[in-house]
C-alpha cells in the first residue's frame, strides 16, 4: 500500500501472487497469480522458471486470502488538527472495515 501509494481499497483490490507454504522450498513450486495480473508479468516468470498457475474465479478464493484496512494519519497543516482515517474492504470475502474514532 504505502510502496505504490495506493489507498486501503486500492491496496485490497489489487491482483495477488501466492506459493503454498507447503511448497516454498521444492524447485517446482506452482507460483499462483491472480487474474488481473499483467501478460508481461506472467512471462517473465515463465522466462525466470517459474511453474506459474493464473488463478480466476472461484478457484482463486483458496489462495489469495481476505482482509480489511484501516489506515489513520494526522491531518496536514491546511487540513486542520486531528486524524484522517479510511478503510478498505477486500471484494474475495464477507466484512467490513469501518474507521471510528470515538
Amino acid at each position: 500500500m504505502l510502496a505504490f501509494g495506493h489507498s486501503p481499497q486500492e491496496a485490497l483490490d489489487a491482483p495477488r501472487m501466492a506459493i503454498s507454504p507447503y511448497d516454498v522450498h521444492r524447485h517446482d513450486a506452482v507460483v499462483h497469480l491472480e487474474y488481473g495480473i499483467s501478460a508481461e508479468a506472467v512471462q517473465g516468470l515463465k522466462k525466470l522458471g517459474h511453474n506459474v498457475s493464473v488463478e480466476s474465479g472461484i478457484a482463486r478464493g483458496g489462495y489469495f486470502g481476505r482482509g480489511q484496512i484501516i489506515r489513520a494519519r494526522k491531518m496536514d497543516k491546511d487540513e486542520g488538527e486531528g486524524w484522517v482515517y479510511s478503510a478498505g474492504s477486500d471484494m474475495r470475502g464477507d466484512g467490513a472495515a469501518i474507521p471510528f474514532s470515538g
